[in-house]
């Protein structure tokens, strides 16, 4: 049997982590249709939905570099194996997700979900919240659902804690948080609004009388809520509640940068620079990269390229996946608008070969194949990157879909 303390101490820390929900959910929300490309939802250079024909390299060649780094790289059993933590515990679950094996982490929280009564409402809420996270990468929204419907109420008192633990819902608050936007995922985006707005209510009240985590929860929640709303075209309204909760919270760096990106979509562009040059001081590369968004929207091609570019070379290792990934992603975007047609696939395939496991997510692979459209050995090199892809994230996204298999 597992004690509590196993799943508590382990999925606690992990799913509590309250600014990567966002991102978490976030990178899932529908892209705006009128981008070609699909950079994160928060860092998007929009562009016109109508492709250039940008000028052909004077000699195409096949890329060599990525179909070498695979051969030198491949593995001869690319099937994963469990990790060594013994039997299906949270913590191969952890494992398993940050691996990216998410069809497999998602057999070991279900088997834990299974063999947990309801009865032990902490541990299996907790077994739930990992089921549900794996299902979120994975992308099954409607399995999710699902769970809402069976789970019902998370107040309801079968899920409460004893009295000797404090009482209130054993429900973890990112449970909460996935069972809210779900529905948005679905094409049901009034309902994920008003279970996002009862979401918000929650945390204010807590977050008066708290304080805490719970002030970390609203900015969250509040966050999440924009972002549906601007997923809907909703710009504007997504300002104003991120406004609202930035006079709560005043110079919060996030909300700040949040507002900021919403204000370059919606052309809002000398706002747009105001709000960068705030965050300077305190987030300098997010705020460089805000000025390369800016030119980029201004159709100012050259400009944004060297802002990416030296950018680029100053990313520090510890930066986060998600601006690594936008860095790169829109400086090609800018080298293509530019006709750069040779350099642009460069800067995607030199990332893949940095870490293929940690850069090679969808939304680059869709990128780089729509640059390999304009090469006439464009089916060569979709064979090698759909076989990089098989190898080092074999169950991250839909392979077939993707490539067209």
């Amino acid at each position: 049997a597992m004690s509590e303390p196993d799943v508590g101490a382990v999925v606690d820390a992990a799913l509590e982590a309250d600014p990567a929900i966002v991102d978490a959910i976030a990178s899932t929300l529908p892209m705006n249709e009128g981008s070609v490309f699909a950079p994160d939802p928060r860092s998007a250079t929009t562009l016109p939905a109508q492709l250039p024909t940008p000028s052909a390299p004077s000699a195409p060649t096949y890329s060599a570099a990525l179909g070498k780094f695979l051969r030198q790289n491949l593995q001869p059993s690319p099937s994963p194996a469990l990790p060594e933590l013994g039997s299906e515990t949270p913590e191969a679950v952890l494992e398993l997700i940050s691996r990216r094996q998410f069809r497999s982490a998602l057999q070991v929280a279900t088997k834990g979900l299974d063999r947990t009564p309801r009865a032990k409402a902490q541990d299996h809420l907790r077994w739930l919240a990992l089921r549900v996270q794996c299902l979120i990468h994975t992308r099954q929204f409607d399995l999710i659902e699902e769970e809402a419907h069976k789970a019902g109420d998370l107040d309801d008192v079968q899920w409460a804690l004893p009295e000797e633990d404090g009482g209130g819902s054993a429900a973890p608050f990112v449970l909460r948080v996935h069972f809210a936007v779900v529905p948005h995922l679905l094409q049901n985006t009034k309902l994920a609004l008003r279970r996002l707005y009862l979401l918000q209510a929650l945390t204010c009240r807590k977050a008066e009388s708290e304080q805490g985590v719970w002030i970390r929860r609203r900015t969250s929640v509040s966050r999440l809520l924009a972002d549906v709303m601007a997923a809907n075209g909703r710009l504007s309204d997504a300002i104003v509640v991120l406004e609202q909760i930035l006079a709560l919270t005043p110079e919060d760096p996030q909300v700040i940068l949040h507002i900021a990106g919403l204000r370059v979509q919606a052309g809002a562009l000398d706002e747009a620079e105001r709000d960068f040059a705030q965050v300077e001081d305190v987030a300098p590369l997010q705020a460089r990269f805000g000025r390369g968004l800016l030119a980029a929207n201004g159709f100012d091609f050259a400009r944004a390229k060297e802002h990416f570019e030296q950018l680029r070379g100053d990313l520090p290792g510890e930066a986060s996946r998600e601006l690594v990934l936008a860095v790169h992603n829109n400086f090609a975007v800018c080298l293509f608008y530019s006709k750069q047609l040779a350099e642009a696939c460069d800067v995607i395939e030199e990332l893949l070969r940095q870490d293929p496991t940690r850069f090679c997510v969808e939304y680059i692979v869709q990128n780089l194949l729509l640059l390999y459209e304009f090469f006439a050995d464009a089916q060569g090199r979709k064979a090698v990157l759909s076989e990089l892809a098989r190898v080092f994230v074999p169950e991250d996204f839909e392979h077939r879909a993707v490539f067209g298999a």
